[in-house]
This record gives structure tokens, C-alpha cells and sequence, in this order.
């Protein structure tokens, strides 16, 4: 009943010389205009409202944020670069030689004992002392610059030297696989002298009468000195050089690669720290920007007027707010003014207000409350209204929440902080705002 009273004196007030009816009317002649509509929240994806309320500083777009620094990620990128280029292609270079072994025998588990043994023995002291102290070409410092590796399900060990040199590294690894082939052979023809001595020590302490027996005596000791020189070879196994260091490579990761890691790095950290700083310290620069940091938001500018006017025509809304924020006044009341002459052009009475800044909470409540905007015409003789306010005034804390209106927020570029427009976007968010990019 309260409306329908508000609506019956503000009709009295828009005809303030009317002649009071001589009786009242059997029946209401006045029909209250409908209660102003409250904006509910809807469910996701049910107006376009819902889209534009997404706009929130905490779930802005990683594209956007990450093109939004571009100095940060080159500057990282560089370093990374950088970093990795000095860091990396210090470790000299290495080489490998391959020897091949001939195990005792032809089980899996025999092969393997045998080449993790050799393998073992190819980083021994003695084989390294061995082969400093010979003359095949070894430097003497061999020591924690050799590592072996039996090459699995093969009869293959694979040595590799690391020296400051390509030269050095090759002739290490040679010496080393020589020296243990010698080894090898050393030890298989000692065995082999030992088992004849010990043969011709048995043939040599006694003779007997009989020259048959005799010979038959020498015979078996012969027979048994060849099985067992045999038994010797075939357990000690033959080990020759298969492949020869000719050539070094650089040990580690060379210096272009480790540039390239240290870029792929640099980018990483400095979008991360993009990710982290989201819109600290951002400006409002480019349209382009904006438009990958809020993508669901409605962007123009300030040279778009025209097309702003056309647009606020076609939503049927008979007021106009130009959210001026910090330090672009100006710049709203030039785009209201710009808007207003537009809408003039389409025929419509334009009130202009404001700029209505902040404590000026008398016209804010005078010209913008509710009751106030749903009845333009009686209350300012105009069509539309385009008042200007300041963001954070009496008037924007009236207007914010509210969807009857077009809410137009005016940023300057290289100015407004990013986070300030998002917040007040975000405020009239209700109002499908469209954020205006002025110079």
C-alpha cells in the first residue's frame, strides 16, 4: 500500500496546477506505477549479468596476467639465459674406449659377474697406477676422473675419462683400456708359465727304470699340463680393446644448451611471479590488455561515444552514471558531455549532473536515489539523466549493486591502476558496466 501512495503524490506533484477532483472517485482513476525492481542474483550462465560478475581480482586469466608483464618475463628470461650459459660448459671433456670380454661360460648370471667385475677393476688403483706408470700416453692424475659401466646383456665394458682437454681424455681412456688388456695377459701367461714349471718340476723329480713306463709317465704329465693350460685360458677369458677413444665430447651440458635451459627457467620464474603479483601495480595502458585480463567485460573508449549512446538507447535505461575513478574527473565529465550530445541527437532531453564528489551526499540522494531516477521526466524535466560521480562518493555507494542504470567507468590510460578498475566494475556489476579507456 506504501507504493501505491508514493506513486499517487508523485503524480500530484507532476501536475502541480492540477484542479483537485470535486469528490473522490468511486473506483482508483491513478494506477502506481510497478515497485522498482531489486536485482536477485541469478545462477551462472542465466543473464548476461552473471557474466560480467565474474570479474573478480583473484580469478583473472594466466594469459592475461602473464602478457600483462612482458618486461618481467624478458628480464627473467635473460637472466636465465644468462645464468645457464655460465654456468654450464666448465666440466671439460670426455671420452670412451670399449674393451670386449669372453666369459667362462655362457650363463646370463656368469656374463654379468664377469663385466660388473671388470667394470670394478677398470677404476682400481693398481689399474690406474698402472697405467700412469706406464708408457702408453696416461696422465698421472687419473684418479676420480674415470668411471666404467658394464653394458648390460653384452660382453661389453665402456670406460669414459673427463679431462680439461679433448687430447688428454682420449689418451687417458686408451691407456687405461690397454693397460687392462695387458694386465689381463700378464696374469693369464703367469698362470700359464706356473702350471708348466709345476709340470716340469713332477717330470724332473723322478725317472723311472722301465723306458716304457717313463715314456707312458711323461706322456700323461703332458696330457695333463695341455688340459690344464686349457682349463687356465678358458677361465681367465680373453680381453681385447674393441673400440678406441678417437674422439671427445664436452662433459656435462654445453653452453648453448645450458642457455636454452636456463631461458626455458628464466620464463617459468617470471611467469610464476606474474601468477603471484597478479594485477600489483598494473595500469590500465592498452585496450588490448584489458582485454585479456577481463575478457567478459564490455570495453570501449572515450572516442566511441557515439556507439555508447546507441548502446544505452537500446537498453531502455533512463539513467546514465559515469564512474569517474581517481584522478580522471575530467575525463568523465568530457564523456558525459560527448554522450549527452549524442543522445540529444537521437531526440532525447539530456539532465546533465555533476561531477558529484565525494560528501556531496545532498544531491547524491536528491537526483539518484531510486524513487528519484523512476520518475525523470517529473523530477528534472529531462528524458535521461548523465551524472558523473566520483568513485568511492555518496553517489557511487547509492548507485552500486543496482541494474536500472548504464554504468559507464571512465579509466585513463597509463594511469588507473588495473585493480582499482576491477574493483569498481566489480561494484557495478549488476549494471553490465562497460569500462571506457580515456587519454
Amino acid at each position: 500500500m506504501s507504493v501505491s501512495n508514493q506513486g499517487v503524490r508523485r503524480q500530484h506533484r507532476l501536475k502541480p496546477g492540477a484542479d483537485a477532483p470535486a469528490s473522490p472517485p468511486s473506483s482508483p482513476r491513478h494506477v502506481a506505477p510497478p515497485a522498482p525492481h531489486v536485482p536477485v542474483a541469478a545462477p551462472t550462465g542465466e543473464s548476461k549479468a552473471s557474466k560480467v560478475d565474474t570479474i573478480d581480482i583473484g580469478r583473472l586469466p594466466a594469459t592475461g596476467l602473464l602478457l600483462a608483464r612482458p618486461l618481467l618475463l624478458l628480464i627473467c628470461a635473460l637472466l636465465g639465459a644468462g645464468i645457464g650459459y655460465v654456468l654450464t660448459g666448465n666440466g671439460g671433456y670426455s671420452a670412451q674406449a670399449v674393451v670386449e670380454f669372453t666369459p667362462p661360460g655362457t650363463d646370463s648370471l656368469l656374463v654379468k659377474q664377469t663385466g660388473q667385475t671388470l667394470a670394478r677393476n677398470a677404476v682400481a688403483s693398481d689399474v690406474l697406477q698402472a697405467a700412469e706408470s706406464g708408457n702408453l700416453g696416461a696422465s698421472d692424475d687419473l684418479s676420480g676422473r674415470v668411471t666404467a659401466e658394464w653394458q648390460m646383456d653384452t660382453k661389453l665394458v665402456t670406460i669414459t675419462v673427463t679431462a680439461p682437454s679433448a687430447e688428454v681424455a682420449i689418451a687417458d681412456a686408451n691407456a687405461i683400456a690397454q693397460t687392462m688388456v695387458q694386465i689381463s695377459e700378464t696374469s693369464i701367461s703367469s698362470r700359464l708359465e706356473q702350471a708348466r714349471d709345476q709340470s716340469n718340476e713332477v717330470l724332473n723329480s723322478e725317472q723311472l727304470d722301465s723306458p716304457d713306463a717313463e715314456s707312458a709317465r711323461k706322456a700323461q704329465l703332458g696330457s695333463s699340463l695341455g688340459s690344464r693350460q686349457d682349463a687356465i685360458a678358458s677361465q681367465s677369458g680373453e680381453l681385447t680393446v674393441a673400440d678406441s677413444a678417437s674422439d671427445a665430447a664436452v662433459a656435462g651440458l654445453s653452453k648453448p644448451i645450458g642457455a636454452a635451459i636456463g631461458l626455458v627457467a628464466g620464463l617459468l620464474l617470471g611467469g610464476l611471479l606474474s601468477l603471484l603479483l597478479g594485477v600489483r601495480g598494473l595500469r590500465a595502458r592498452s585496450a588490448r590488455e584489458l582485454a585479456h585480463l577481463v575478457p567478459d567485460a564490455a570495453l570501449s573508449s572515450s572516442a566511441h561515444a557515439a556507439q555508447l549512446a546507441g548502446q544505452i538507447i537500446e537498453s531502455g535505461r533512463s539513467t546514465v552514471a559515469v564512474i569517474a575513478t581517481r584522478g580522471v574527473s575530467d575525463q568523465g565529465v568530457a564523456l558525459a558531455r560527448d554522450v549527452s550530445d549524442y543522445l540529444r541527437a537521437h531526440g532525447r532531453t539530456i539532465a546533465e549532473v555533476g561531477p558529484i564528489k565525494k560528501g556531496d551526499k545532498t544531491s547524491a540522494i536528491n537526483l539518484l536515489r531510486r524513487d528519484a531516477r523512476s520518475d525523470v521526466a517529473g523530477r528534472v524535466g529531462a528524458d535521461m539523466i548523465v551524472a558523473v560521480v566520483d568513485e568511492g562518493s555518496e553517489a557511487s555507494a547509492l548507485l552500486e549493486g543496482q541494474s536500472d542504470l548504464c554504468a559507464l567507468i571512465v579509466v585513463r590510460r597509463r594511469h588507473t591502476p588495473i585493480a582499482s578498475a576491477l574493483r569498481v566494475m566489480k561494484s557495478y556489476s549488476h549494471a553490465e558496466p562497460v569500462l571506457v579507456l580515456a587519454r
